[in-house]
């Protein structure tokens, strides 16, 4: 990836943000704001989730260097 993509997930209101260094909840329409504010992921291993909007990032791989999995 080159730059910064966004990726709106049909069928609820979640906005998920994928860059060379991160991937983060950019937006969300739930109450709490929980995936939000879990901020950017950047090693393998990390993950935040949405849990009234069923989506869950995990990033997975040998390295921190860049995210290569992207799991909703």
């Amino acid at each position: 990836l080159y730059g910064k993509v966004l990726y709106p997930l049909p069928g609820n209101g979640v906005e998920i943000e994928i860059s060379q260094e991160y991937v983060r909840f950019l937006s969300s329409d739930c109450s709490g704001k929980d995936c939000v504010n879990c901020g950017k992921l950047t090693r393998a291993g990390e993950t935040a989730v949405c849990i009234p909007n069923k989506t869950l990032i995990r990033l997975s791989g040998k390295s921190s260097s860049a995210p290569d999995v992207l799991t909703y």
